[in-house]
């Protein structure tokens, strides 16, 4: 099964409860998400996506992908 994997930009207690409500929203289990966090490792290897059968960009506020 290829799991979703979360993209997060959250200080550690955010990122748990983001992910902890996305999961309960999701109506999947936990083990069907990957996780991860921008702010505690920048990189990520672009050709890992293919590992995942979706992509959800969390967070909001300063570091919101959208501006304003």
């Amino acid at each position: 099964m290829k799991k979703i994997l979360l993209i997060q930009v959250r200080e550690k207690e955010m990122a748990q409860h983001e992910r902890a409500v996305v999961i309960e929203n999701s109506g999947l289990s936990a083990d069907h998400f990957a996780t991860h966090n921008v702010l505690t490792d920048p990189q990520f290897p672009l050709e890992e996506l293919d590992q995942y059968a979706a992509v959800m960009i969390g967070g909001s506020g300063g570091y919101s992908v959208l501006g304003g």
